[in-house]
């Protein structure tokens, strides 16, 4: 059926069922501003024609034909036509997820995820990585979902306090706000943001209370060793003993390679590459290091050659 054979509106189901396509997709009035459109496809749906806020007309979705019926799409029309009149904004699904996506970018996550991009090339590997992993245990859990412009410096101070109550962790704290100040300051430069709501934060917070360390006093090592010497794993042990001969940091030993250990020059070169300066850093090794060393070394070769 084509369209200038239409007798009457609003229109009839048969009419609605036979309207044909043509080179270009048309709408047919049906009633007050509720029309049917027909797309060059054949696709059929209903539209309603309204005046935004802005005084601007725009057409609305109402669904597709036949899944959404005539008298469906007429009371959908009633309805919206009637909180239009109300007073209630009307959106479209475009309007909407429009909304949605600009809702999405104003999540903190994304703020810090731009400002981590920026630590990469100033960062050694080692570094980023545990930078990371606190942002990821404590600030993203936390913060990560919410909208930057609705967290406050009250919000930011009572965390910051409450991490250092429950946890005692004043060092990781206190660069965990530096970072969290980093993606705020960012933010300012993109304009996305005109204060940082971490600032001059550390005031508030609890100093870090410097004491001594737990530590083993010269007379009470020779049992140290003797317990670490009966541990069952032997691997274990050669690395606690490692430790204590050396006094690496505890990743610096566990992610060690062979080429980094000089045997015939008796020396552990540790590259620039895992270093805080980016400076390589050689540790002399003694008779029982290398004594050490040797044990998992010639099981590695064997298995290797």
């Amino acid at each position: 059926m084509k369209r200038f054979d239409i007798k009457r509106r609003p229109l009839a189901d048969t009419v609605l069922e036979a309207l044909e396509p043509e080179e270009k997709e048309y709408r047919e009035k049906d009633s007050n501003n509720l029309y049917f459109r027909v797309q060059t496809s054949g696709k059929k749906s209903w539209q309603l024609r309204y005046k935004t806020n802005e005084n601007k007309w725009t057409w609305l979705g109402l669904g597709s034909y036949p899944e959404t019926s005539a008298v469906g799409a007429r009371e959908k029309a009633m309805e919206i036509t009637l909180r239009k009149s109300n007073g209630e904004e009307i959106k479209t699904k475009k309007r909407i997820l429009k909304e949605k996506i600009d809702l999405e970018e104003l999540k903190f996550k994304y703020l810090l995820q731009d400002w981590i991009e920026t630590r990469k090339k100033r960062w050694n590997e080692v570094t980023f990585k545990k930078a990371i992993k606190s942002l990821e245990k404590h600030i993203f859990p936390n913060f990560g979902e919410r909208n930057f412009n609705e967290i406050t410096p009250k919000d930011w101070l009572d965390f910051f306090k409450g991490l250092q109550k429950k946890f005692e962790i004043y060092n990781q704290v206190e660069k965990l706000t530096s970072y969290c100040r980093g993606a705020y300051d960012l933010a300012k430069f993109q304009n996305k943001v005109t204060s940082n709501p971490l600032e001059g934060i550390n005031e508030y917070l609890d100093p870090y209370k410097k004491g001594n360390m737990n530590f083993v006093s010269y007379d009470e090592l020779p049992e140290l060793i003797m317990k670490i010497r009966q541990y069952p794993v032997r691997e274990i042990v050669i690395g606690l003993e490692l430790m204590i001969l050396m006094f690496p940091r505890p990743s610096e030993l566990r992610l060690a390679t062979w080429d980094q250990f000089d045997f015939d020059e008796a020396v552990w070169i540790r590259p620039a590459s895992i270093m805080k300066n980016n400076i390589p850093h050689a540790i002399p090794l003694s008779k029982q290091s290398i004594c050490l060393l040797h044990e998992p070394y010639r099981v590695c070769r064997r298995l290797f050659i």
